[in-house]
């Protein structure tokens, strides 16, 4: 990293552009500056520079004070979460996480608490939400522009009432607990279930058919627990295909916390590890989700409670390779579409990697850019740097990848009319027009760094000014979940 020189200034362009760094003669300076401040507080006069750079010192030395402080309940939080993820349900971890995890997630992951400070100490952040900050500038008139033109289905028009779409100072989350909310009234008051397309993964796939929206085939569903281990035991739930494997997937619990998803290697695996499978599925059946990280648990839960037992046996997605761990392994977009329009994705380069590359629109309509986090540390500090090209995956950024996705995921938006939505897309190298979906979100937790905030933005202002209309349906209108495209 190259040096400062006499000539850089600091807080200049040129200064965070090359990322100067301090030495022993640096520091040297900032003491005689801070003692020449000391001075000028003592009345003696002290050049209108020295002041200056003594005060971003003194701003800096708190931010890494802040950071320090913050970074403590940061690691537990990873033990925790950990923990809980390699099955570890102690009730005391369990009674830990529910107090701790929202309020890390919610300060941390969602306000940026600790990103707001590294921000002010570190070049490389300022650097990348100032990227967020000009990309967001760059959507904002297309976005409005969606949002007008936008019918909402009046399921989701209702989330109008919560005081957290009335105002744009409400962050993410808040806009989350608020959707939730809402639909729980409407659960309460009227029946209204249309959560499911989300909360079901049985009712949501469902809808992906009858759309015949491509998604990777489901086999069969069962919502009979006897039936189901019955048919997979006699093998009448596999007759249907030859693939190896298959994947069990449980409908009623939608978090990945709660490790509900099992592969099935081949019939013969499935038949030496008979007892193990059936007490997995005994497990499982009768438990109720538990989004127990998110400041939403409460309003979340409710609704899954609602939810019956179900479960689903699914092909597995095609598979990318990947030439640094050698491995093959799948390709997930997590893509954000909002009024219509998709506005960037979380990349998920395979299951074992420890980048967090946000991917978004390009100059036109069907290409993109990438900026990479590459850890959960960068993207809680919001330190991010645009993909280098030679990195393996940058294949997703040839022509026809990201457009498949932006495209698949904008036109499942249209047919449920939601103001939001996150659309998971699976992608395959060499394969750029065959994109599948994987599932929907509609209260998402995924953290998009410094573009967090902004995505919020981009949801909360039509709300705020009514740019939108609403469909006309005669109560009780078709459940989301049903819709069927016209």
């Amino acid at each position: 990293m190259p040096s400062c020189d006499s000539s850089t200034e600091i807080g200049s362009h040129e200064f965070y552009e090359h990322g100067c760094s301090y030495g022993r003669a640096e520091a040297m300076d900032v003491l005689r500056e801070l003692s020449a401040a000391a001075d000028d507080d003592r009345g003696v006069l002290v050049p209108r520079e020295v002041r200056r750079r003594a005060t971003i010192r003194r701003v800096r030395l708190l931010g890494l004070c802040c950071s320090c402080l913050l970074l403590f309940p940061t690691f537990g939080t990873i033990i925790c979460i950990t923990s809980y993820m390699a099955g570890s349900r102690n009730p005391v971890l369990l009674m830990t996480m529910g107090l701790v995890l929202p309020r890390y997630t919610y300060y941390i992951e969602n306000m940026g608490l600790l990103a707001a400070v590294v921000r002010l100490v570190d070049p490389r952040a300022a650097a990348s939400h100032a990227r967020a900050s000009a990309y967001y500038h760059r959507q904002r008139p297309i976005f409005e522009a969606a949002a007008k033109s936008w019918v909402l289905h009046p399921y989701f028009a209702e989330q109008g009432t919560a005081p957290e779409f009335q105002r744009m100072e409400s962050t993410l989350y808040d806009t989350v607990i608020g959707r939730l909310r809402v639909m729980g009234a409407q659960l309460r008051a009227h029946g209204r279930d249309d959560f499911r397309i989300e909360k079901d993964k049985c009712k949501m796939y469902s809808f992906f058919q009858r759309n015949r929206l491509p998604t990777v085939h489901v086999l069969n569903v069962w919502y009979t627990h006897s039936e189901f281990l019955d048919q997979m035991y006699s093998g009448v739930a596999f007759q249907n295909t030859s693939h190896w494997p298959v994947f069990i997937k449980f409908c009623h619990l939608t978090q990945g916390s709660m490790l509900s998803t099992r592969r099935i290697k081949s019939n013969e695996y499935l038949h030496q590890n008979w007892k193990e499978i059936v007490a997995w599925v005994d497990s499982k059946w009768n438990l109720h989700a538990d989004d127990i990280t998110r400041p939403w648990r409460e309003y979340s839960n409710e609704l899954t409670d609602f939810v019956p037992p179900g479960v689903l046996v699914q092909l597995p997605a095609n598979l990318s390779y990947n030439p640094v761990r050698k491995k093959w392994g799948v390709v997930e977009v997590k893509v954000e579409v909002v009024w219509g329009r998709a506005y960037l994705g979380a990349l998920l380069p395979d299951d074992d990697s420890t980048e967090f590359p946000v991917v978004m629109r390009g100059s036109n309509d069907t290409d993109g850019v990438i900026e990479v986090f590459d850890s959960y540390f960068s993207v809680v500090i919001h330190r991010g740097v645009p993909l280098s090209p030679d990195v393996w995956y940058a294949w997703v950024l040839e022509p026809g990848y990201l457009n498949c996705a932006w495209k698949l995921a904008e036109r499942s938006a249209a047919i449920m009319r939601a103001d939001q939505v996150r659309i998971d897309i699976f992608i395959t190298e060499g394969q750029p027009d065959n994109c599948l979906i994987n599932e929907d979100s509609l209260s998402s937790g995924q953290n998009y760094g410094p573009h967090t905030h902004f995505l919020n933005l981009i949801w909360l202002e039509p709300w705020v000014h009514k740019w939108f209309k609403t469909a006309k349906l005669t109560a009780p209108y078709t459940p989301v979940y049903d819709q069927i495209i016209r």
